[in-house]
């Protein structure tokens, strides 16, 4: 009877070793954050502009942009220094702060600007409640210059509204409760396909280094 001895090289341990530096949270943290941030930058800017199709405020655009990572124990961190998104992510009870009342835009004119911006506001009170209301600019009342004049202080978009008698810009609210919606975030299955992929990129670097 013969005995056939096989001397096999170790080639695994030397791996392994690189690969459980990979693994380690902070190389796991330096791999996952950039991507994963990437990826919400990405998602944020997607969403568009406003469903009425009102003149944008570049809001997901400006939150994209406040977009960042950061180390953490658990992994990374993603966060978004953004006032407003997690609002509207959330949603909520929103309460007038400093104010009696809430003044929300109910016109393109007034989107994505406060009262303070249309000089010569004034309470309408009707029987679908209170609105803070701009006279037009009375065209066959006042010589050009004082129309001109009139116009130029009516604030934003004013030559299209210089003719009309009344402006409803915003509503009186003493609260809303606002629902939260899911598809401002990237989904959780998104994020976990985004980080497991820049893991296995991670790990395929080390086995290249390794042969």
């Amino acid at each position: 009877m013969s005995i056939a001895a096989i001397i096999i090289r170790d080639t695994a341990t030397p791996y392994l070793v690189d690969l459980l530096g990979v693994l380690t949270p902070q190389r796991m943290a330096a791999a996952i954050g950039p991507r994963c941030a990437r990826f919400t930058q990405q998602w944020l800017r997607g969403l568009g502009t406003n469903e009425r199709g009102w003149p944008t405020t570049n809001f997901w655009a400006r939150a994209a942009k406040s977009t960042s990572w950061a180390p953490v124990p658990e992994g990374a961190l993603i966060s978004i220094n953004q006032i407003g998104v997690r609002q509207r992510w959330l949603g909520g009870r929103i309460e007038p702060v400093n104010a009696k009342a809430l003044a929300i835009p109910i016109s393109p004119v007034s989107y994505g600007h406060v009262p303070a911006d249309f000089p010569g506001l004034f309470l309408l009170r009707t029987k679908k409640g209170a609105y803070l209301v701009q006279h037009g600019a009375g065209i066959g009342a006042a010589s050009k210059t004082a129309r001109l004049r009139q116009r130029l202080g009516m604030g934003g978009h004013a030559m299209s509204r210089a003719d009309a008698s009344l402006n409803f810009l915003f509503k009186l609210s003493a609260g809303v409760n606002q629902a939260g919606d899911p598809r401002v975030m990237p989904s959780r299955d998104g994020l976990a396909y985004e980080a497991k992929t820049a893991l296995l990129a991670a790990v395929r670097t080390t086995g290249g280094r390794n042969g």
